[in-house]
């Protein structure tokens, strides 16, 4: 009888959680932090679906204007928290800031090249800077 109810326990929440993202599972480990200012505690909530719906948009934006490999970068430093989320809600864990620098040097490239462009605009870049970095690295 256990079984037969933690096999339906498990395939329910497969099924709702089917239709998640990678980001999407990751902001909502990263939602269950502790919330509030001092050592070693998250600071921000994360909208997932919002969230994660603009990076890839902005990935995509990117590619297109000719800065190639930043959703690369994004799944490796997403990645890269998949194998690190015991340490998801310790906001001195630096493990995977090199992948989030990565991702964010690529995008920096991307705003910084349009900042050069009167006639180009993304809502995410403000005179070379990205509006919309990684939540999740040391400092968040």
């Amino acid at each position: 009888m256990k079984l037969v109810l933690t096999s339906a326990l498990f395939g329910a929440l497969f099924l709702i959680s089917g239709c998640a993202t990678q980001c999407e599972g990751i902001s909502a480990q990263y939602n269950t932090c502790t919330f509030e200012a001092g050592p070693r505690n998250r600071t921000v909530k994360v909208d997932g679906a919002n969230f994660c719906l603009q990076v890839d948009m902005f990935n995509q934006r990117a590619a297109a204007h000719g800065t190639a490999g930043c959703a690369d970068k994004w799944k490796a430093h997403l990645t890269c928290w998949n194998g690190n989320m015991a340490n998801i809600c310790n906001i001195e864990d630096v493990a995977c800031d090199d992948s989030a620098a990565e991702w964010q040097q690529c995008v920096t490239d991307y705003c910084t090249a349009l900042a050069m462009d009167p006639e180009a605009y993304d809502p995410e870049c403000s005179d070379g800077d990205i509006l919309i970095p990684s939540p999740f690295q040391s400092g968040f």
